[in-house]
């Protein structure tokens, strides 16, 4: 089995994982490392901490220390790290497990424009052990884990000289946005990871519906209707269905995009207009349909869809 490096997420350190490292060293290599600018490493008055100079850092480590293909895992921030190490170093990488991840979404960019005095005082206000501990209790479904323990690791990390300097520079410099399509071209396995009692992790659609992942839906327009398994997921605005397009009829009977969407196109060079509609959803019971209807076509697998 490959080692596994594990990244830990804003603001924090290694101590992230003073419970889960344990648990993997004892049937695989195991490495936790604290990214640049952030957790016990030195910051320098004379390199910026931002999401170019964290890719650097984290690629000599891995060069140095461990020079063979890893199991990457990443949490909030370092999620996003772990993309940005994948899509710009993928010979390192042999698979990708994303917990909670950044990078997917577009950030808050109200940071960047933070001037002084009050990008300090912001640092100083997250310094407050009170805050730290409101911030640990909200992380934590299970409120018994927000404990001293917890409590202490989350906060010794910013006793390091030039804390808040780093953070403030982080923060200035956009930290990651989103990667887009570029999440298209990784080729890495990958496994996503949210809990479904997690605040961070934008279902409320789903749960309004009831909807949960590998469910059958029948998503129907007034002009037409057809059936998806269901996937859910972060990477699309909340109200929204994303649906493919083309060669519907390739994955399965009554699978076209086109059955629900509008035959509008340029009356010049006759291009499709955008396909968008307002759809309404529903779970379907697979057994209660045709078998054409919930079987693929030419042992082809149905393709699912965000929502």
């Amino acid at each position: 089995m490959p080692p596994i490096l594990l990244l830990h997420g804003f603001d924090s350190s290694v101590l992230e994982f003073r419970r889960l490292l344990p648990l993997l060293a004892n049937s695989t290599e195991t490495w936790a490392v604290d990214l640049f600018g952030f957790g016990f490493t030195q910051r320098s008055p004379y390199l910026t901490v931002n999401p170019t100079h964290i890719l650097a850092h984290l690629y000599a480590f891995w060069q140095s220390t461990i020079n063979q293909p890893v199991i990457l895992v990443g949490a909030s921030m370092g999620g996003a790290t772990a993309i940005d190490f994948t899509l710009n170093h993928p010979q390192a990488v042999q698979s990708l497990v994303l917990i909670d991840s950044a990078g997917i979404n577009k950030g808050p960019i109200a940071g960047k424009f933070l001037f002084p005095p009050f990008d300090y005082l912001a640092t100083e206000f997250l310094r407050q052990p009170k805050v730290r501990q409101s911030i640990s209790e909200n992380a934590y479904f299970d409120k018994s884990l927000a404990s001293r323990d917890a409590q202490l690791c989350a906060a010794w990390h910013l006793q390091s000289p030039l804390w808040n300097r780093g953070l403030i520079e982080f923060t200035k410099s956009g930290g990651y946005g989103a990667f887009g399509d570029r999440l298209n071209t990784i080729q890495q396995p990958t496994l996503i990871l949210w809990g479904k009692n997690d605040k961070i992790l934008g279902t409320k659609d789903a749960h309004k519906l009831g909807i949960e992942s590998g469910n059958l839906v029948q998503v129907r327009s007034r002009r037409g209707k057809a059936y998806f398994p269901a996937q859910i997921t972060k990477a699309i605005a909340p109200g929204t269905v994303f649906v493919p397009m083309h060669w519907g009829a390739l994955w399965g009977d009554n699978t076209e995009a086109n059955a629900m969407t509008h035959p509008q196109c340029c009356p010049e060079s006759k291009q499709p207009e955008l396909k968008a509609c307002a759809v309404q959803l529903s779970i379907v019971n697979p057994e209660l349909l045709p078998t054409s209807q919930t079987q693929p076509n030419q042992q082809q697998l149905n393709p699912t869809i965000p929502v």
